[in-house]
């Protein structure tokens, strides 16, 4: 795999491997132009808050939000870029992290979230069921949590398929998190099967 890096400066070490993907922790400069392709795309941002990138700067400052963000944030959990194994190429991005608390400023919850994002060009190849079930993995296998969460905005259907292709359980809707009403699916790790 080509990745533009030389010895001198090696890739991070990643969070998690799967047989086509791989995550690791967020890099600014690096990661701006991919991540711009996911939060630059309305398309992309409709089912996750609907707040559009504007621009390179603008996303590389939101990189750097989001990495203060993940400092405050349990050892282990956080967001991650996820790329395509082969090709280099950034798919997405993954997060298992605390669920924000409807009316607060984003105050963290106890419950933590499992979750995916994928650019619009990487749609329909089995990335984010690839991703979900890694999360699900590391979670449970590597933090030792007792129970992941997953919430989805009700018309996103194709996100609501994943949560149930790698076995989260409807339990139904909820406006604890996020300041809105969200389809809320649960899984217990005593249920988790790989």
């Amino acid at each position: 795999m080509s990745n533009g890096r030389s010895p001198a400066h090696p890739e991070p070490p990643a969070v998690f491997t799967t047989e086509r993907l791989f995550a690791r922790a967020w890099d600014p400069e690096r990661d701006v132009a991919g991540a711009f392709a996911l939060y630059g795309d309305p398309e992309v941002v409709r089912f996750i808050g609907g707040n559009l990138v504007a621009d390179l700067d603008a996303q590389r400052e939101h990189l750097r939000q989001i990495i203060g963000r993940i400092a405050r944030f349990p050892e282990g959990q956080g967001s991650w870029p996820t790329f395509d194994a082969e090709s280099g190429e950034m798919v997405g991005t993954a997060l298992l992290k605390p669920l924000p608390k409807s009316g607060t400023d984003r105050e963290p919850s106890n419950d933590i979230e499992v979750g995916w994002h994928l650019a619009r060009a990487h749609w329909g190849r089995g990335f984010a069921t690839e991703m979900g079930r890694a999360l699900l993995r590391y979670g449970f296998h590597e933090l030792k949590l007792p129970v992941l969460h997953a919430v989805v905005e009700t018309p996103n259907a194709r996100s609501l398929a994943v949560a149930r292709r790698i076995g989260l359980r409807h339990v139904g809707t909820t406006d604890a998190y996020y300041d809105h009403v969200l389809e809320h699916f649960i899984l217990e790790r005593r249920d988790f099967r790989e």
